[in-house]
């Protein structure tokens, strides 16, 4: 039964006696999807004490494939939706510009001043609370596994036991990848909705009351905006995410800015946030994404666009937030289809998933597309570093 359950991969074995010392640390996904039964009748092995902890890792797996469908599934259709209400701000936008220069606010009573910017804005808060409840759903304590970890965490605290190497908890199978990309679509779409309204104040049609009541708007969202900014670049570079790391540092230099603008016109000197970048900082960190992508050109290669609009914004020119729709339809297709490989499965040695197609096995050398790590192999071995995802193959491969 040893044999068949493969106890030998999940714990540390006394060779002489065959006794179990302790489990493995090393997290190792079941290769099937179902939970381990008896060769003879088919019966649960949850209640052998012996083969519990495997038939339960054989359920945390299942649950995280589950996981990853889903919030891949949720993301791409986010993702879509944000890009067009990106096309509708742009639109309502200069409509509503327009119509401001039309009806100046002495001409109107405070409710009707309230209610035209509040309609203006009624979209923008349902975007982002639709991005906030799927950061919510996929939070590390909403995963399978974090979940667990909760469990233990909770229990050690009740009865004052002291983790150990018995206690280790696996992080290695939190999919913390999903969460950061959720943070990073939070700050796209928050930037958009507050670079449209500054767009509108620029308009010199628009009466100086109107502005100075938008403008309060925005400045009085790019402190918390910084300090969000700030700790998703620290995130994304402690995950190894490139893009998100890209992302986070281009969407803070781009606040950074838009704040010190702001305070360039006010009178009393303002509390400066602690993650606003200064000047010669806007420019450093400009640099540092400058250098990541010429590093991981295969990686990075769809922000360079993103790279030179932040350059120009900086450097006093406008910040133009559209593209086209078939380039965002393009990158929201390849995003859809990352979790349907026609064959297997790997992971980096950052524990990022990517797929080999034709015959499965690795022939040549590539790079991560998340984090830029050597992936693939040569004459089907991979990578020092690449090993077998057969967890992610279970639920999305074909061998």
């Amino acid at each position: 039964m040893d044999g068949v359950m493969a106890i030998k991969y999940h714990y540390e074995i006394e060779p002489t006696t065959e006794e179990l010392i302790r489990p493995k640390l090393s997290w190792r996904a079941m290769t099937s999807s179902a939970a381990p039964t008896c060769p003879e009748c088919r019966g649960s092995l949850r209640d052998i004490h012996r083969y519990n902890r495997i038939t339960k890792k054989a359920l945390l797996d299942e649950s995280t494939r589950r996981f990853v469908v889903m919030a891949n599934r949720d993301y791409v259709d986010i993702l879509r939706t944000v890009q067009l209400h990106e096309e509708a701000l742009d639109e309502h936008g200069s409509k509503l510009a327009e119509w401001l220069a039309n009806n100046p606010f002495d001409s109107m009573v405070p409710a009707q001043v309230q209610q035209t910017i509040d309609t203006y804005s009624s979209t923008d808060g349902r975007m982002r609370n639709r991005v906030q409840k799927f950061l919510k759903r996929v939070r590390t304590t909403e995963q399978p596994l974090g979940r667990v970890n909760e469990l233990l965490a909770s229990a050690a605290a009740r009865t004052g036991v002291v983790g150990g190497n018995e206690h280790t908890t696996e992080h290695i199978g939190i999919l913390t990848g999903f969460s950061i990309r959720g943070e990073c679509l939070h700050l796209r779409l928050t930037w958009v909705i507050l670079w449209e309204t500054e767009r509108i104040c620029k308009n010199p049609a628009v009466p100086f009351d109107t502005c100075s009541v938008l403008r309060g708007k925005v400045r009085n969202q790019l402190p918390e905006l910084l300090e969000k900014c700030h700790a998703v670049r620290g995130q994304s570079s402690d995950g190894k995410f490139l893009a998100e790391r890209v992302q986070a540092t281009l969407y803070q230099v781009l606040v950074s800015q838009l704040f010190l603008n702001c305070i360039a016109t006010e009178a009393q000197a303002p509390r400066i946030p602690p993650a606003l970048l200064p000047r010669n900082k806007i420019k450093e960190s400009l640099q540092e994404c400058e250098g990541l992508y010429l590093s991981h050109l295969g990686t990075l290669g769809h922000l360079k666009d993103d790279i030179a609009k932040t350059k120009r914004f900086c450097d006093g020119q406008p910040f133009y937030t559209s593209v086209t729709a078939e380039e965002r339809r393009e990158v929201y297709e390849a995003m859809a289809v990352q979790f349907q490989g026609t064959g297997h499965w790997y992971y980096c040695r950052n524990n990022h998933p990517f797929t080999v197609g034709e015959c499965g096995m690795p022939m040549e050398e590539a790079r991560c597309p998340q984090c830029g790590e050597r992936v693939g192999g040569h004459d089907h071995e991979p990578v020092a570093g690449v090993q077998r995802a057969q967890d992610m193959e279970a639920e999305f491969g074909t061998a």
